[in-house]
């Protein structure tokens, strides 16, 4: 496994507690020349993932029109299934898997406050 670490600006605060499906906005700045591999890495960590971590709905993936950035967002059934995922394993493996890709990731979790339609 990579050890290489990503250079993660999160300013959360995940110190509360809050009620209902929480969602990871988190815009990743890949490496010059590596979106390609970075979105290869990180959908093939969805497959990975999916089914193994607790209370995440879902995911979608993002890239911006100039092929600059990617965003991840991501949905969390509960607050405490998103910190737990953030404690795991599964989330230092994916970490390690996704680094060689990513110069800066920037991830905020947010609550919905409104939705319209289907998104």
């Amino acid at each position: 496994m990579n050890t290489e670490p990503i250079n993660i600006q999160d300013r959360t605060d995940l110190s509360g507690s809050h009620q209902g499906e929480v969602v990871l906005v988190n815009v990743f700045t890949p490496k010059p020349g590596q979106m390609d591999a970075f979105v290869a890495a990180q959908t093939g960590e969805y497959k990975r993932l999916l089914g193994k971590v607790a209370g995440w709905k879902g995911n979608r993936l993002h890239c911006s029109l100039d092929g600059r950035l990617a965003v991840n967002y991501a949905v969390f059934y509960s607050l405490e299934a998103y910190k737990a995922w953030r404690e795991s394993e599964l989330f230092r493996e994916h970490g390690s898997i996704i680094a060689p890709f990513v110069e800066k990731s920037e991830p905020g979790i947010y609550e919905v406050l409104y939705q319209a339609g289907e998104i």
